[in-house]
């Protein structure tokens, strides 16, 4: 990335690529946390 963006250009759209890294990690996060509930183990980052 090679600059900062704001949360509103984001939600305008402007910075597509960020969204889409932002919604790919919250699922991977999500499905982390459903493998730890799987394996009962605790999430750790």
């Amino acid at each position: 990335m090679k600059r900062k963006s704001t949360l509103k250009s984001v939600i305008k759209g402007k910075d597509r690529d960020l969204v889409i890294v932002w919604r790919r990690n919250k699922l991977l996060d999500a499905m982390a946390k459903q493998f730890a509930k799987l394996t009962g183990q605790k999430l750790t980052r």
